[in-house]
């Protein structure tokens, strides 16, 4: 066993305490993890990890955490940078300027033949949905198709009365 009853510094009150009190499942399961040891109710990785349905590597991931820095160590809330997106904030910026103007763009595919025609960058059309619902928060603005045989005159006198 990696982490052994008598390393554990805390007092098995202190985390049972700390574990009533905690709203967060992923911290729970940590400090869950902590008192089976604690406690004696388990001496293995292996078994602590079938009660807390984890896996075993996930255990000593956790046991080698609270070696190196504690309680505080093993509760840090564990951030990614995440995937840099394709485009850049400056490219970002542009094309949502591009989007905002009256012209706009008729089709997420057009947006996508921009994209690649302006900064020389593969995207998919999934990808550009995404990133103009999401991200910039935009749609594309077409209005609805009309009848070309359609009297804009009595089109205006309609709008007034009705």
């Amino acid at each position: 066993m990696i982490l052994k009853k008598e390393e554990i510094v805390d007092t098995e009150e202190k985390i049972k305490i700390k574990l009533h009190k905690e709203k967060n499942i992923r911290r729970k399961d940590r400090l869950m993890f902590l008192y089976l040891i604690k406690s004696g109710e388990c001496t293995t990785l292996t078994k602590v990890g079938k009660i807390l349905c984890k896996n075993r590597a996930t255990m000593k991931e956790w046991a080698l955490k609270y070696k190196k820095g504690g309680l505080e160590e093993l509760l840090k809330r564990e951030t990614s940078n995440g995937v840099t997106g394709i485009l850049t904030k400056d490219e970002l910026f542009e094309l949502d300027k591009k989007l905002k103007t009256s012209e706009g763009f008729t089709s997420y595919n057009s947006v996508r033949l921009w994209i690649q025609k302006e900064f020389n960058k593969e995207i998919t059309y999934k990808g550009v949905y995404n990133l103009c619902k999401y991200k910039l928060n935009t749609s594309l603005k077409v209005p609805r198709p009309s009848n070309p045989s359609q009297n804009k005159y009595e089109f205006d006198d309609f709008k007034k009365f009705y």
